[in-house]
């Protein structure tokens, strides 16, 4: 089967010492319903590069091999450190078992193509029985890879099509991670009874403005430390914005309601994505105490407004609702300036600091292990690690020491919110005076 493949060719030219490369891949779908594999790849390649070099003028032999890698893109580790060698001249051939082992992309392909031509590199593709050091084999190799590119496509299409119309019927995608609040039961979601409840949770407590979303995450960790959960900010807003939630199921081409039972009404949807909207395009307006400020005298929340001097300078004030009595921001920060230094210095030195030293702990273990097994890669990467986690225990001890003054709004936020500060009353008939409730 090799006798028609052997042309004048770089592989056997014994002047060029560069290595011979051997490309091999398969994606996880060809694995596993079409057995392909790379070993039979690899060792179909390597027959064919011993059969050819009679002479042993092959001096170094290198193997590429990508396990579970789509060919639709050329992000991959291997076809990546190919691509690094050629560029370095140290590849003057590359053996694959058949065009679409290298892409099933016309750009992609021109790419390499164009690679392989500037470092004088030959692409032998060995079913095909085509080579690149000729036009003509060149202009073959490219039909192949349109034609494999439209497959490819056409398998796309068609799958797509099949994902839209099993969600038609109230199906979710088999390979599709199901959403917190849900569990799979045959093809459809159906509400799971315990973090449905977090779920409701989440919802009410934004839509009700009770935290912002970053606040949430710090408030998710204490209340519900789930160990296959790991609250963030991203995770937060992408659970808002998910409109399954309220049953509608959603993607790309199509909109289905009632897909799915809700977990909550549309009408708390809305509020809490309105909620989310309104302090995305109000962030120049940071109330500090919002929701927190609740008036002594009648027992009305303090509502947050703005208010401009006449030299157009912005102030931040709370009005009471009912009796109209008004209290600046500054002026709360001013009476409570002790009791909120406080809660900085504790917020920074409990959670941070402590968080930081947690991580020190796990990471001198881990350092420990690393010296008895000699491994010196990891003994370098834990002890930059350590390092840094150091500095940064550093930095939360100096920010430990900071009065509430020297914070910016966003972190006086974040203090009140992970301090749990529950309220603060304000009386104008006792002349000003402030209570701070926690």
């Amino acid at each position: 089967m090799f006798a028609s493949l052997i042309t004048k060719s770089n592989l056997i030219d014994a002047d060029d010492h560069r290595a011979v490369a051997i490309y091999a891949r398969v994606s996880t779908r060809e694995q596993s319903e079409l057995g392909y594999s790379v070993r039979d790849q690899e060792v179909k390649c390597t027959k064919y590069i011993e059969f050819t070099d009679e002479d042993n003028s092959i001096k170094s032999c290198k193997k590429y091999l990508d396990e579970g890698q789509s060919a639709r893109s050329l992000d991959r580790k291997q076809m990546k450190q190919l691509i690094d060698d050629i560029s370095n001249n140290k590849v003057k051939a590359v053996v694959i078992h058949n065009l679409d082992r290298i892409t099933r992309k016309m750009k992609d392909f021109i790419f390499l193509i164009e690679l392989f031509e500037k470092y004088n590199v030959e692409l032998i593709s060995l079913r095909e029985k085509l080579e690149t050091n000729s036009a003509m084999g060149r202009f073959l190799v490219g039909i192949i890879i349109l034609i494999a590119e439209w497959e490819a496509d056409t398998i796309s299409e068609r799958t797509i099509r099949g994902i839209d119309r099993s969600a038609m019927e109230g199906n979710f995608a088999v390979s599709a991670i199901v959403p917190l609040g849900y569990k799979k039961v045959g093809k459809k979601l159906e509400i799971d009874s315990i973090t449905s409840e977090v779920i409701k949770y989440i919802f009410e407590k934004i839509a009700n403005n009770r935290f912002t979303v970053n606040g949430m995450v710090k408030h998710m960790e204490l209340k519900y430390p789930f160990e296959d959960v790991k609250w963030t900010e991203k995770k937060l807003r992408k659970i808002i914005k998910n409109k399954l939630y309220m049953g509608t199921f959603e993607n790309k081409r199509m909109s289905i309601e009632n897909h799915s039972p809700a977990i909550v009404s549309k009408d708390l949807w809305e509020m809490a994505n309105n909620v989310v909207k309104g302090r995305s395009r109000n962030a120049k307006y940071t109330y500090i105490f919002r929701e927190r400020m609740l008036c002594a005298d009648c027992n009305h929340p303090m509502k947050a407004e703005p208010g401009t001097s006449r030299n157009s300078t912005m102030y931040y004030y709370y009005r009471c609702t009912k009796c109209n009595s008004r209290v600046s921001e500054i002026y709360i920060q001013e009476i409570l300036k002790y009791e909120l230094n406080q809660y900085v210095r504790r917020y920074y030195r409990d959670k941070e600091i402590g968080d930081v030293n947690r991580e020190l702990i796990k990471c001198k273990k881990s350092l420990n292990q690393a010296y008895k097994n000699n491994d010196i890669k990891k003994i370098g990467k834990l002890s930059k690690q350590i390092l840094e986690l150091e500095e940064k225990r550093d930095i939360a001890m100096s920010m430990g020491t900071k009065l509430w003054s020297q914070l910016s709004k966003l972190q006086k936020i974040d203090v009140l919110e992970q301090l749990n500060l529950d309220v603060i009353y304000f009386s104008l008939k006792k002349q000003g005076h402030i209570i701070a409730r926690l």
